[in-house]
């Protein structure tokens, strides 16, 4: 597969500010990584600025999250392993936004107002195949939380809590909310705000 210039650009400086972060990445670093002669140019033929080549990689991992997030009719241990690769993969996008986008509020709430609505609803809508009954919404949150905290504890710590796998984990959380909504929630009723 042939990428462009301008793709291995965005792939390379995706690495670096992963690795190095933002402000410690250089645009020789990124010319380095992506194979592209250094002082040469070539990066400002495609980006004015380091700002606008961050700004291009979060629009790839955001489009690529939103091809990710396809739901599924799948069950809901097959569902957080899925949840579980997602996270894996996302990891150098997760880097740079508790690391680097704080300096960069606008880029950040762009980033949270696409990742939080999607990936939550995705999860509430497969919450729901399976419990149409249930709060969906809630459950969502209680999955995608539990998710999220273990790939952060992985990713700023470096630990696995207790030694757990992600795929331990992955099939824990799943089994746990298959066996609370078939055992627990089968006639429960979300409150509605009147």
């Amino acid at each position: 597969m042939h990428f462009s210039a301008r793709d291995k650009i965005i792939h390379a400086a995706r690495v670096c500010f992963a690795e190095k972060g933002y402000a410690s990445t250089s645009i020789v670093d990124i010319e380095e990584a992506a194979g592209l002669a250094v002082g040469s140019g070539a990066t400002y033929r495609h980006f004015k600025s380091k700002e606008e080549i961050l700004e291009a990689v979060v629009n790839a991992a955001l489009a690529q999250l939103d091809e990710d997030l396809e739901p599924a009719n799948t069950s809901m241990v097959d569902s957080a392993h899925q949840g579980v690769d997602l996270l894996r993969r996302d990891q150098d996008l997760l880097r740079v936004l508790f690391r680097d986008l704080g300096a960069f509020p606008e880029l950040r709430r762009r980033v949270l107002d696409r990742m939080m609505p999607s990936t939550f609803g995705v999860v509430a809508e497969r919450t729901g195949m399976v419990s149409p009954n249930g709060d969906a919404e809630a459950l969502a949150v209680v999955i995608g939380g539990a998710m999220f905290n273990y790939g952060v504890m992985e990713l700023v710590l470096g630990v696995q809590p207790l030694g757990v796998s992600q795929e331990r984990f992955a099939h824990a959380l799943g089994r746990m909310v298959e066996l609370l909504i078939a055992d627990e929630w089968p006639d429960y009723q979300p409150e509605t705000n009147q």
